[in-house]
């Protein structure tokens, strides 16, 4: 791993301003168009990365603890898992594996709401079932305009009844 102190040739305790300065004077020293030689472009790139890792404070802070303590240290550090509440637990025990695959229950509703939704439905099919109801009556009678409302209201009431039971399972996800 490139030590990014060294590459700007500051301390490790340099303050924003000296970071600053540093890459001023490197990025001058090894840009290519004043810097003709091989290393200079692979040199100012790695300036250019120095010093957008030690300006921004977080990330820093992140360079820091990789340079302390090693990659592979901080990696496990952060992926550690923690300890099973159980003591005979061990990952892959079959007696634990059926709690797994279900997860968390789902919540019961509350016995009220249960029933405000059985008299909230049970309305909405009979206000359907009475259009179709209504709607028939009137397609028997002889008069040809009342023929024509019937089929609006049997139109009416089936189209009602079926969004009805389609939204009714979509928003309460029970079948009936």
């Amino acid at each position: 791993m490139l030590d990014y102190y060294k590459i700007l040739g500051i301390p490790r305790n340099a303050n924003h301003e000296e970071i600053r300065r540093a890459f001023y004077y490197r990025a001058k020293m090894f840009h290519p168009d004043v810097n003709s030689s091989s290393k200079s472009l692979k040199r100012f790139q790695a300036i250019g990365q120095a010093y957008e890792t030690l300006i921004d404070p977080e990330k820093r802070k992140k360079y820091d603890l990789i340079l302390q303590f090693g990659y592979d240290n901080v990696i496990q550090t952060i992926t550690k898992k923690k300890p099973h509440a159980d003591p005979k637990y061990r990952p892959g025990n079959k007696m634990f594996d059926g709690f797994r695959r279900y997860g968390k229950k789902p919540q019961k509703k509350d016995r009220k709401i249960i029933i405000f939704e059985n008299i909230l439905f049970s309305s909405l099919l009979l206000i359907g079932l009475a259009a179709i109801w209504f709607a028939s009556i009137e397609l028997m009678s002889t008069s040809i305009k009342t023929r024509e409302h019937g089929m609006r209201g049997m139109t009416f009431g089936a189209t009602f009844i079926i969004i009805l039971l389609l939204g009714w399972r979509y928003v309460v996800g029970r079948r009936f």
